[in-house]
């Protein structure tokens, strides 16, 4: 009885000993993948409004507009709109950084109150690829994957207000002001 009793002992200290003696560390691994955004800018080639004046400056190139007017009847309460620019090109009239951005045919206010405007711009202009439905307007044939050199950044900006009021397109000297922000960022990838 004896010898029954000091094997399961003797094993027993055996496995004390050997867990004792083993070290236990935490490593902390790093990712094989790293994928994130490209510092400190996520543009892929329009660095700012300079950039976006040279790029458009060669007769080929600028951005695409729609507009809508909305007019309110006072009576019925029903939004009426009109499609004032359907894809109308925009371009800068020299490649100076002051350079003014001009279109045609030229459109004209209405100062009714009851009228206000939406519009939505897009850049760079394409008329093979850029369609409108309802107000939405959908661009097509963006390629997933753009090398650096020759990469296209597509961007969009939309406005909407009045042509009357403290803050209308009036007290902004009649001009609509776009501020473009980018679909697409430039992406690194570390494996």
């Amino acid at each position: 009885m004896r010898k029954v009793l000091i094997i399961p002992a003797a094993l027993t200290i055996t496995i004390l000993l050997v867990t004792s003696c083993c070290k236990h560390r935490d490593v902390t691994v790093e990712p094989a993948i790293v994928m994130s955004v490209s510092s400190p800018a996520t543009r892929a080639a329009v660095q700012g409004r300079p950039d976006l004046i040279e790029q458009s400056y060669d007769g080929n190139t600028g951005f695409g507009v729609f507009g809508y007017k909305n007019f309110r009847n006072t009576q019925t309460n029903v939004i009426t709109p009109t499609q004032l620019f359907d894809n109308v090109i925009v371009r800068p009239s020299s490649s100076e950084p002051t350079a003014v951005w001009t279109y045609q045919p030229l459109k004209y206010w209405d100062s009714n109150p009851n009228a206000s405007y939406q519009f939505l711009a897009y850049w760079p202009y394409s008329n093979s690829n850029v369609t409108e439905t309802d107000k939405v307007v959908k661009l097509t044939n963006i390629p997933n994957w753009q090398p650096d050199p020759s990469a296209i950044d597509y961007m969009t900006a939309t406005q909407y207000g009045r042509y009357s009021g403290a803050d209308g397109f009036y007290a902004n000297q009649g001009k609509v002001s776009f501020r473009f922000e980018h679909l697409l960022s430039r992406l690194i990838i570390k494996a």
